[in-house]
């Protein structure tokens, strides 16, 4: 009887650690991953505003995208989608427009309508936006709507370039 509970004794000092890990991790010992519940992996809230840089691909080709959003929540948010030369596609003009639409903290799940035009380039149209912010809320991606031709954006939060044609600044769609 006696090695049968010194191995029990051992199996106790071997498996506490591990559950007490379960138990931090909820009922189900499933931990929770980051962002899931609409938090960053820091546990802060989902927060879309201010300004994000990157790329969007259209007939165009690959083009420049910076996107500044202003108001974000369930019932409103908007936005200025100045868009310009990529290196890798120089012929490219600059313009810019207001968006308007939602986003879901839940899901970080954001949708944005083309709306007026600010500065207007010969033959371009708005567009539309459909993404999802990352686990960290770095990363804002998903598919480019409302315009045949085109397919995916991918944005980074950065500061706002300097090359912005007068009236695509910051907050150029709320004017």
């Amino acid at each position: 009887m006696r090695p049968t509970i010194l191995a029990l004794a051992c199996l106790s000092l071997i498996a506490g650690p591990f559950d007490a890990l379960a138990q931090t991790k909820g009922k189900t010992g499933a931990e929770t991953p980051p962002g899931a519940n609409g938090q960053q992996a820091d546990g802060q809230p989902a927060d879309i505003t201010g300004t994000w840089a990157g790329t969007y691909t259209c007939l165009q080709g690959r083009t420049g995208l910076t996107l500044t959003i202003d108001e974000a929540s369930p019932e409103r948010v908007r936005a200025t989608f100045h868009f310009y030369a990529d290196p890798s596609n120089p012929a490219v003009p600059s313009g810019c427009f207001s968006q308007t639409g939602r986003y879901d903290p839940a899901t970080r799940r954001l949708t944005l309508a083309g709306g007026r035009w600010i500065v207007r380039p010969r033959d371009y149209e708005t567009v539309g936006l459909t993404g999802t912010l990352d686990r960290v809320g770095a990363v804002l991606s998903g598919r480019v709507t409302q315009a045949e031709g085109c397919t995916t954006f991918r944005l980074e939060r950065r500061p706002h370039p300097e090359t912005a044609p007068v009236g695509c600044g910051v907050s150029a769609g709320l004017r």
